[in-house]
């Protein structure tokens, strides 16, 4: 007898949900009766705002966290998820497909909304899109709060739609941890590109972005990748004017064009670290550079390898007007013409072992160490020799060591490109010369 009017009261409770909000329109049909028995106290009750479950594949529901009782039931996830979500709060997603048909829109909610969505596993718990051929998956337009994602697949089912959008106003701290990024046109769109509005320091970790036109729209200063996979995009990333990342043990496999787009100038500094990654498989290359010349704060490589790609050049830094620094990276042997191609407006530079550099070649560019070493001989008879160090500054140390006796030996007329290694007596057969030369700025 209890459970025929737990059953009745959640019908009523739906049923008047139907009739008080026009704005929804939420369709019951035939739910099934045992619904409310589903999910009782899994999870225990007061762990969520709402907890989203779906039933026999094509019915939906969200229930109270802290009653039990069902709120919101019906055949639309869409409208199921945004009336769960609407005042903020945390949603928990049991593991089902919730197919959604209209924008999930949590616009112009003011500037402290707050919400979490998590699912149970992302390969269990998928929100996927079956609307129009445009629009957006989840919106967050003229809203300024925090956003928590975790353990959920947001599938665009091939459409060219954006998975996430942010707008004009402020969203920071905000944590994506083992979310799914499909199939879509833009997996996430950071907002409006300038200081204070979009998606502003938060971090991504472990998650995918996987088969997108372009995996992340990075807009704004402060975003963090934790061991992020992309995979199968055109451009994973398109850093836009006035951001700034840092991706650390990430992977770039396989992407049609090239892992990194940079897109346009800001009016403010923009710069970008990619530590302990690993490139590979791309079929562009590495970096596309816009059109016309742009400026950066610095693009920086440290501890990362770069594996088998294109016929295209490897990393294409033209128009760029920036300093780039690789520390430490393996580069592999070139099977094109050249590896790395710019122009003047920048600046390379290696700070790795010679046999990490091998067969790195250039277009008449300077490609640079902060360190350099080699041999030079001074020929019998001579009393000097000048050495090209290619450093691409003026070094701070230099040492030399001769390998024979040639008496007091010494440096002189050191300059951006060189120096000269002279010596007391002029040897009488040839000596070669070891020498070390290091900038310290």
């Amino acid at each position: 007898m209890k459970k025929k009017m737990k059953v009745g009261i959640a019908v009523l409770l739906c049923l008047a949900f139907l009739l008080g909000s026009a704005v929804t329109q939420l369709v019951i049909g035939l739910y099934p009766a045992n619904v409310t028995t589903v999910w009782v106290n899994n999870p225990p009750l007061h762990e969520a705002t709402y907890i989203i479950g779906v039933y026999n594949s094509t019915h939906y529901y969200a229930k109270n966290g802290t009653t039990g009782e069902i709120e919101f039931c019906g055949t639309d996830a869409s409208q199921i998820i945004q009336q769960a979500g609407k005042n903020g709060g945390e949603l928990i997603f049991k593991s089902g497909t919730y197919t959604v048909t209209t924008t999930i829109a949590f616009t112009g909610k003011g500037t402290n909304f707050g919400l979490t969505i998590k699912g149970e596993n992302p390969r269990t718990t998928i929100i996927k899109w079956n609307g129009a051929d445009t629009g957006f998956m989840f919106d967050f337009n003229d809203t300024a709060g925090t956003l928590v994602m975790r353990n959920i697949w947001l599938d665009g089912n091939g459409k060219d739609i954006t998975l996430i959008r942010f707008g004009t106003k402020q969203f920071t701290h905000c944590i994506f941890e083992n979310v799914w990024f499909w199939d879509a046109k833009y997996g996430l769109d950071g907002g409006t590109n300038s200081p204070g509005n979009g998606l502003e320091e938060s971090e991504f970790r472990e998650c995918k972005f996987a088969y997108n036109y372009k995996g992340i729209l990075i807009t704004e200063q402060g975003l963090r990748f934790y061991s992020c996979i992309f995979a199968y995009n055109n451009y994973s990333i398109a850093l836009y004017s006035s951001s700034q990342a840092s991706f650390y043990g990430c992977t770039f496999t396989s992407e049609y064009w090239r892992p990194i787009q940079i897109v346009s100038n800001g009016d403010y500094p923009n710069s970008f670290l990619f530590s302990g990654c690993w490139f590979e498989n791309s079929q562009k290359g590495i970096i596309e550079a816009p059109p016309s010349v742009i400026s950066l704060g610095g693009l920086h490589f440290e501890n990362c390898r770069f594996h088998t790609y294109s016929t295209d050049y490897l990393m294409t830094f033209a128009n760029l007007n920036t300093t780039i620094l690789f520390t430490n990276c393996y580069v592999p042997s070139a099977t094109s013409s050249s590896l790395i191609y710019t122009f003047s407006y920048n600046r390379i530079i290696f700070i790795s072992s010679s046999t990490l550099m091998a067969n790195i070649t250039g277009n008449g560019l300077i490609i640079t160490d902060y360190r350099n070493y080699g041999q030079a001989v001074i020929t019998s008879g001579d009393t000097s020799v000048t050495v090209s160090h290619n450093l691409g500054y003026t070094p701070t140390i230099v040492v030399v060591t001769p390998s024979e006796d040639i008496g007091d030996v010494w440096v002189g007329s050191i300059t951006s490109t060189s120096f000269t290694i002279h010596c007391d007596t002029a040897p009488s057969s040839n000596v070669t010369v070891y020498w070390y030369a290091e900038y310290k700025p």
